[in-house]
């Protein structure tokens, strides 16, 4: 995996402190002389995913103990500004210091987040090439979610299969309202990872009758059946909080708005119309 080099760095395996780089204390958002000395294991440890943080510490532990004298480890590590990167280390111990009381470690850490959103997009795309001719007809190619038109028509059918009694529905409009400028600034590997999380954040919401659509470029069209608006509205709020709540890897923060509409007997142009 290629990325970004952000320069080597010591770690004392005695006194457990860093020399860092300052390449990689700035993609973290920290300035150097920001820092109280020393600068310890404990300062770097606390950034990393909480997933992945395991990981990172027992090839460290085994480090110390004298276990390895080299590993390898992909992990994700927060920002200040409430970011995720990908990092890639490789450290090793020198035989020159794997006998002596006072050892030190030597490592190189690659930011490989590119690489990373790239795979997963490849992922979503390879997923997508699995399906029958007659699904991926139906469906967004990037969040799998159902395509606008298809959306549409599952709503006429769930109003006409009501036949004049008019049970509870809802449909809510879920958008991302900067976008645009996430787009511009963040770039579209970025924004993709937004919509596909995004996506999958209000599907872990629904029950298994509602239905989930892509409507737009920045927004998804939720139809919740059997639930009135009231209820609708607290399903939304939390969503929209999860969402918003996620850490994306980006450095401007997400904002999530929706719109509600209940279903009183009118036509569906009419419905949507209340949402757009």
């Amino acid at each position: 995996m290629q990325g970004v080099s952000l320069g080597s760095w010591k770690l004392d395996l005695e006194n457990l402190t860093f020399d860092e780089t300052e390449s990689r204390l700035k993609v973290l958002g920290i300035e150097k002389e920001d820092l109280l000395l020393p600068k310890t294991l404990d300062l770097f440890l606390q950034r990393i995913y909480v997933e992945d943080l395991p990981i990172v510490q027992d090839l460290i532990l085994d480090l110390i103990h004298g276990r390895i004298d080299a590993y390898e480890v992909t992990y994700r590590i927060r920002t200040l500004n409430g970011g995720l990167r990908w990092f890639r280390d490789t450290c090793y111990v020198p035989k020159m210091h794997q006998e002596n009381e006072s050892k030190l470690a030597f490592g190189e850490t690659l930011d490989v987040t590119d690489e990373k959103l790239i795979e997963q997009r490849l992922d979503i795309e390879g997923e997508n090439l699995i399906e029958p001719i007659d699904v991926i007809e139906i469906r967004d190619p990037l969040t799998h979610s159902l395509n606008k038109k298809e959306t549409i028509n599952q709503l006429k059918m769930i109003m006409e299969q009501q036949n004049g009694e008019i049970e509870f529905l809802t449909v809510a409009l879920i958008y991302i309202s900067n976008f645009e400028e996430l787009n511009r600034i963040e770039g579209r590997l970025i924004t993709d990872h937004i919509l596909v999380r995004t996506s999958d954040l209000i599907r872990e919401s629904l029950k298994e009758s509602d239905i989930l659509g892509r409507y737009n470029f920045d927004s998804f069209l939720v139809i919740y059946k059997g639930l009135p608006n009231t209820l609708a509205e607290q399903v939304c709020k939390q969503v929209v909080k999860q969402i918003e709540d996620y850490d994306y890897g980006n450095d401007i923060p997400i904002k999530i708005n929706y719109k509600i509409a209940e279903y009183l007997g009118e036509s569906v142009k009419e419905l949507i119309s209340k949402l757009v």
